[in-house]
Order: C-alpha cells, then structure tokens, then sequence
C-alpha cells in the first residue's frame, strides 16, 4: 500500500493548487508559477 500526501494552498485569486508532497516534508512551501520546488522550515517562532 502506498500513501501520497498532497499540501494544497488557495492564491489571492481563489484558485486552489495542488502539489503532491513527501510524508517527510513540512514547513513553507515553496513554489514558481505551478512547479513545486519545495518547503523551507524556520526554526524561529
């Protein structure tokens, strides 16, 4: 059985995107135009 594990996020104009994601990924995600590029997590509150 395999899991997949999507981060979706909504743009200021309402449209909604969808990466799929590693299950060891979290943070900020990071993206240029519809690729994703990855997450950076911050350490700092």
């Amino acid at each position: 059985m395999v899991t997949h594990y999507y981060a979706t996020f909504e743009v200021e104009s309402g449209d909604r995107i969808e990466f799929e994601v590693s299950g060891l990924e979290y943070g900020m995600l990071d993206f240029q135009g519809t690729r994703y590029l990855g997450y950076q997590r911050s350490l700092e509150p």
